[in-house]
């Protein structure tokens, strides 16, 4: 019986075959093994002797295509039909056009499949897993003729377990030293690999006391989620400085964060990453199903735009439902300075809207006169109404007394002005009981004027539009909607969202960003109290759905999709989002409080009050202006009374 060993690499020497019926039962046992149901690829460019091989796979029954080899261009050829299961053979003498082909263009490549490749050296196969192909594909596996005629090594590629290949099996005339997978999970337990995320956007941090920084966020609650559930260690990397999620540079490539992915320096881009394939972003970067998403369908325009591929598109377009009527669902993205709140003597009018007010002084107006009128015209069974004995001024503030609900001495006895007397209470009584129950509130309450809702109107603003690169503007530009395709003129690209948020503060732009982060930035724009200083518009103008980001056709988006998917129907995000928010004001609270005991000539508001507070002069200011002007109105009318009486000659009282 054959000896059972597993070689180790420095035993495996790159020989041609010796033993054809060996190997060709070894294919066959990798075929029936873990290959029973999938359709095969034979690429060979016949110089190993392997015509026994070539005839035992062609006889199999599984569907195939067969491929002669001379160089790259035979394999870019070839027709690579992605399916649920693909097998791959490789049987090489010269590995150039392998080698070559590895390094062109990526998406000629099935990176779901499992490859055999026979008659490359344990270099060569290093090699070839650290292409642009082999460092992206799971399942690669190398056939090494060692020194004994008939015995072979598996060596396997480790992906992220580890550097290059590793020989994992031994194969003597008929059976495997060992029964284990050559084609095994490497992506449910990465086995403590280390990843590389790559952070911009949403991703918070807080400096500790003791120096060291504290991310969160609903994102690195996900990938730390995923790291516990898929066993790797993470590390997190940032952009230079400047460039956040990436641009297009004028040689076709790429920096930031779609950059690093392109380049394989970051395993995983973690922000409030657009599912889109504007500029060529697929060539360089993939995407995780969305976790989240930024939209307002009433910009339908934009969905063709937006639009990334036949991949992503079943997604896009089912965000839009013509029948949808709750708009509450849909997500803002422009971010305003609040104007400054209305003087609070004014909330004395807050109670009731301008039509009202008028509503009420027309009919006080009128009143007076009117009740003047039938007590004047009027004659009952006990003579002349004594209210028409008086002036129309009399009448007049009678009737200015009933809408204070003040009781009055002189009472009507006809009909007709009791009738109107009678009503004119309930009037008053219910008028006045609205106005005092509803003060209450806004006596307590700051009022916002009126500001931008609509991006209508913030086109018709001064204000400029601020984001960070230029995919927004261009966007922008080609809209078909007027109002945005006016608003690219102000569109203005900043380097980072410190500049944007100057400029807002300044009140001089509006920042555009999801609606995630602008939320979060709510929450860090605030004063002394706690008070936010910064709004959220309603319109957008946004189809994009969030996600995370990969290297294009990495390995992981598959496995880590699923526990995505996971995360998303349990409300976990939802939970997160709303964790983070309120870790954001802890910290700034904290800051705040901090800075303020550090301060001794801080303001005495800089800590945020809780709970019932007293009305002070400033709740109140309106009611001591009333009573300032009644005493200047009363002055005022004394003086003429006296200036009449003395004109006229009156004598007496």
């Amino acid at each position: 019986m054959p000896s059972r060993r597993l070689l180790s690499i420095a035993d495996v020497e790159r020989k041609p075959p010796r033993d054809a019926s060996s190997l060709a039962r070894l294919l066959l046992d990798v075929v029936g093994r873990e290959m029973r149901d999938c359709s095969l690829v034979l690429a060979t460019d016949g110089r190993l002797e392997t015509s026994q091989v070539t005839r035992h796979l062609l006889a199999l029954p599984n569907a195939r295509q067969v491929v002669y080899v001379e160089s790259a261009k035979d394999l870019k050829n070839l027709n690579w039909i992605k399916s649920s299961c693909g097998g791959y053979f490789f049987l090489l003498g010269d590995p150039t056009p392998l080698l070559a082909f590895g390094e062109e263009d990526q998406h000629s490549w099935d990176y779901e499949g499992k490859y055999v490749i026979v008659g490359l050296s344990i270099d060569q196969l290093n090699q070839f897993t650290r292409t642009n192909k082999g460092k992206k594909t799971e399942h690669i596996v190398g056939v090494v003729q060692t020194g004994r005629d008939g015995e072979y090594s598996l060596c396997m590629n480790q992906l992220y377990w580890g550097e290059g290949v590793e020989c994992v099996n031994t194969w003597l005339q008929q059976r495997r030293s060992l029964e284990a997978a050559i084609f095994p999970d490497k992506i449910s337990n990465l086995r403590q690999a280390a990843l590389n995320a790559s952070c911009s956007g949403i991703i918070a941090y807080h400096r500790r006391p003791d120096g060291s920084l504290f991310i969160f966020g609903q994102e690195v609650e996900l990938v730390l989620l995923l790291a516990r559930f898929f066993n790797f260690s993470i590390s997190y990397q940032w952009p230079p400085p400047g460039e956040m999620w990436g641009e297009k540079l004028a040689n076709g490539s790429w920096n930031g964060q779609v950059g690093m992915l392109g380049r394989g320096e970051s395993d995983l881009a973690i922000s409030n990453r657009y599912i889109t394939s504007h500029l060529g972003r697929f060539d360089f970067e993939h995407y995780s199903d969305a976790y989240d998403a930024d939209i307002n369908l009433v910009w339908r325009q934009l969905f063709i735009l937006a639009t990334p591929s036949p991949k992503y598109s079943w997604f896009m377009y089912s965000l839009y439902s013509p029948s949808c009527s709750d708009w509450k669902e849909f997500k803002s993205c422009y971010l305003v300075r609040l104007d400054p709140p209305l003087p609070r003597w004014q909330n004395l009018g807050f109670p009731f809207h301008v039509i009202t007010w008028l509503a009420i002084v027309g009919g006080l107006l009128l009143t007076g006169p009117v009740l003047y009128l039938f007590a004047r015209a009027s004659t009952g069974s006990s003579g002349h109404d004594p209210l028409g004995r008086h002036s129309l001024v009399y009448a007049c503030l009678y009737m200015v007394g009933v809408h204070f609900r003040e009781s009055q001495r002189l009472l009507p006895r006809n009909p007709s002005t009791q009738v109107l007397v009678s009503f004119m209470w309930v009037y008053a009584i219910i008028l006045t009981t609205a106005y005092s129950s509803n003060l209450t509130a806004f006596l307590t309450v700051t009022r916002q004027p009126d500001s931008i809702e609509t991006i209508k109107e913030l086109r018709h603003s001064s204000l400029n539009v601020l984001g960070v690169g230029p995919l927004i503007g261009n966007l922008m530009a080609q809209s078909v909607n007027p109002d945005l395709k006016a608003l690219t003129a102000r569109f203005a690209s900043m380097p980072d969202f410190d500049s944007i948020t100057e400029q807002v503060m300044s009140r001089k732009g509006v920042m555009v960003q999801s609606r995630v982060f602008l939320e979060y930035m709510r929450e860090q724009l605030t004063d002394s109290r706690g008070r936010t200083l910064v709004r959220i518009i309603k319109e957008c103008s946004f189809p994009f759905s969030v996600g995370i980001g990969y290297p294009t056709h990495s390995p992981l988006v598959k496995k880590f999709n699923r526990v995505i998917n996971w995360v998303v129907e349990s409300g976990l995000f939802r939970h997160w989002k709303f964790t983070t928010l309120s870790m954001i004001r802890k910290f700034k609270m904290a800051k705040d409080k901090s800075r303020a005991t550090a301060d001794p000539d801080a303001p005495a508001d800089a800590i945020q009050a809780t709970g019932v507070i007293p009305l002070g002069i400033d709740h109140l200011q309106g009611i001591f202006l009333v009573l300032l002007f009644g005493l200047l109105a009363s002055l005022l009318v004394f003086l003429a009374e006296r200036f009449c009486s003395r004109a006229l000659g009156f004598r007496g009282d």
